[in-house]
């Protein structure tokens, strides 16, 4: 018979049903199917800089990103980092060690303040085995999800660099009329591991994009001038 891990405060349950809610992973779950899994949930604050875990570890369970940034990565022999994906907001990772308690092949970073959940895998499977009705509806919520993934990573081969870069600053504007100022990765190279290119070909787009009058530049941010007309605009033929 499961038993729920002591209670915690109701602050707190509320921020992690807020976080279960608003997760791409838990969006068809139901009320009831949520509070379950906030019971198996723990808040994590973690600075940024931190690992989480690094390859060869056993994390306890998986996490979803409440606010903040973490980049997942592996190492190769020679020590060279290369970029995974860097999750964000409303986004989960780790389910395979739901599965698998096994080392991990990969190491996660924070790379600017977060916060998470880490969903215990010891508390869910217990919870699972006594009301296995959640553990079908994960697994369907799971596969609808990794779908998705399979069909952006569709989207990515079939879609040039500038169009990728586009949707990206175009997911981040405000739907108000007027410029909209969108927060980039201080470390470049993240940004460019998001949309599935190399940091120079990312300088060069966006060195493209500033000539066109599209954005203006300053530090660690982007102002997108228009995000109606650079919506519109035939990204490909401006450029040429």
């Amino acid at each position: 018979m499961f038993k729920p891990p002591p209670a915690s405060s109701q602050a707190e349950n509320l921020r992690i049903l807020g976080i279960l809610r608003a997760t791409r992973l838990f969006s068809e779950l139901g009320d009831v199917d949520l509070r379950n899994i906030s019971l198996c949930s723990e808040i994590r604050s973690v600075p940024k800089r931190t690992y989480l875990f690094h390859a060869g570890d056993s994390p306890a369970g998986f996490f979803v990103v409440g606010k903040g940034a973490v980049n997942v990565h592996r190492l190769d022999e020679e020590g060279r980092e290369t970029v995974i994906r860097v999750f964000r907001e409303g986004e989960s990772f780790g389910e395979l060690f739901l599965a698998d308690a096994g080392p991990s092949p990969v190491s996660a970073r924070i790379e600017s303040t977060a916060t998470l959940l880490l969903v215990r895998r010891s508390d869910l499977s217990n919870m699972i085995a006594s009301r296995p009705e959640i553990a079908m509806r994960l697994l369907a919520s799971m596969s609808r999800h990794l779908r998705s993934l399979v069909d952006k990573l569709g989207s990515l081969q079939h879609r040039t660099v500038s169009e990728r870069l586009r949707e990206w600053l175009l997911a981040r504007c405000s739907d108000e009329d007027g410029p909209a100022v969108v927060a980039i990765p201080p470390r470049k190279y993240l940004l460019a591991a998001e949309i599935g290119t190399v940091p120079e070909t990312l300088s060069r787009t966006l060195t493209k994009f500033r000539e066109r009058g599209w954005i203006l530049t300053e530090g660690n941010s982007i102002t997108v001038v228009s995000p109606a007309n650079f919506a519109e605009v035939d990204i490909e033929a401006a450029s040429n």
